[in-house]
């Protein structure tokens, strides 16, 4: 294991700003500067490295990149608090994931709309290219801080339904699932979502809505969820924060 770094090498082949960051994870990682704590400040950082504040403000970037801090506008660089854990061999509802790191989950309609079912769509949601799809937006918050943004399509007969109730959920202050609403309405029972993840950068509505720069990393994950009768009820693209999720699975080798 290497040694961890304690000072800045002003001689050595490693740029000062990755130094500096190494040391500034090693204090998160040993307990040293506490998650959610308040960095030193540029100056304290300087003086105490002997380094420039443009070394500084690259560290604090890189730190910030890799999602080890957090800036907070008009209050400054704080320790990141640990991202949630988000396994993969069950799926698992936003508000009860939320719930089980303490903190208050909520959600908040966005936007309700009709919009014609491209090709693509179509095929997927077996219904007919033009058919009337209903997209649903909806944010969901952790404490009141944005985590994700859903952005649902239906297909004619299950959208406008599902929409009015989340609509009601929502705004009597209750959490909900997608898959709930469509046993509460129609007595579906979901039994397979397929999914795909991939990272990709934020594009500049979804970074507004999430409170993220625009570029800043999401997960996007891509679902198609399917009842008990291999019936598909809902083509679904979600964008987590790249800085507050990481998803985990275990799997077996095969010999």
């Amino acid at each position: 294991m290497a040694a961890t770094r304690v000072n800045i090498d002003h001689r050595g082949p490693v740029p000062l700003h990755a130094q500096l960051k190494e040391i500034l994870q090693n204090w998160v990682e040993s307990g040293q500067l506490a998650r959610g704590e308040r960095m030193p400040s540029e100056r304290e950082l300087c003086e105490r490295f002997h380094v420039s504040r443009t070394t500084v403000r690259q560290a604090l970037a890189q730190a910030e990149r890799e999602g080890l801090l957090v800036r907070i506008h008009g209050k400054g660089t704080f320790v990141a608090p640990p991202k949630i854990a988000q396994p993969l061999v069950q799926i698992t509802g936003f508000a009860e994931t939320i719930r089980a790191r303490g903190q208050e989950p909520s959600m908040r309609v966005l936007g309700v709309r009709t919009v014609p079912a491209d090709v693509a769509l179509a095929a997927l949601l077996g219904t007919e290219a033009g058919a009337p799809l209903t997209e649903i937006s909806i944010l969901g918050l952790a404490d009141g801080e944005p985590m994700v943004l859903y952005i649902s399509h239906l297909p004619p007969g299950l959208g406008p339904q599902v929409a009015e109730r989340a609509r009601e959920r929502a705004g009597q202050g209750q959490s909900f699932t997608m898959y709930e609403l469509y046993g509460e309405i129609f007595g579906l029972k979901v039994v397979n979502v397929q999914q795909t993840f991939e990272a990709v950068p934020a594009d500049e509505a979804t970074a507004r809505i999430l409170h993220l720069r625009k570029g800043a990393p999401v997960f996007a994950v891509t679902s198609l969820v399917r009842d008990d009768g291999g019936n598909v009820l809902e083509h679904r693209r979600a964008s987590y924060r790249g800085d507050k999720y990481r998803f985990n699975v275990q799997r077996q080798y095969r010999l």
